[in-house]
């Protein structure tokens, strides 16, 4: 038989089960960068995708002009959906409002990451990376390598 204590527990435990991923969070300045994550790849030599948000608290807007990884390259892409199709380019920067917050996803902004070696990126890996912003300057942060969710095939989901 369980206990009423034990109930009263469930609380708490659940706050110390969620806490891991509410410290998954960076900050520059005024800036706060959200959960960064990427998909784990299914063949060697597809190239993982990034995806984070950035909220700007301040009253100043900023840009996001680079990602530099601890290995490999990266690059600032957008995709764009045209009727069914969804076609990426790359760009220059990524705008961040002040008072807003932009969520880097699969079909928009994103960062795509060159892999170093032609690899499988498995579930559970951490990617370090520099993320680069015009006024709140280099900002460290890692991106969880996360497990594809069912029927996403390469990756790219509608959102």
């Amino acid at each position: 038989m369980i206990g009423i204590s034990m109930f009263r527990s469930l609380p708490l435990l659940s706050l110390l089960l969620a806490t891991p991923s509410l410290a998954h969070d960076f900050r520059a300045g005024e800036l706060t960068v959200g959960h960064p994550y990427a998909f784990e790849t299914t063949q060697a030599g597809q190239a993982p995708q990034g995806y984070f948000s950035v909220t700007n608290a301040g009253a100043v807007d900023d840009r996001l002009i680079a990602v530099r990884p601890a290995q490999g390259e990266a690059n600032l892409r957008v995709a764009e959906r045209f009727r069914h199709m969804v076609s990426t380019s790359s760009t220059d920067s990524i705008a961040i409002p002040a008072g807003e917050t932009v969520t880097l996803r699969p079909s928009g902004p994103h960062v795509s990451f060159t892999a170093p070696e032609a690899r499988v990126w498995s579930a559970t890996e951490r990617m370090d990376a520099i993320l680069v912003f015009e006024n709140a300057g280099e900002v460290p942060v890692v991106f969880n390598v996360e497990a594809r969710k069912a029927g996403m095939g390469n990756g790219h989901s509608p959102n």
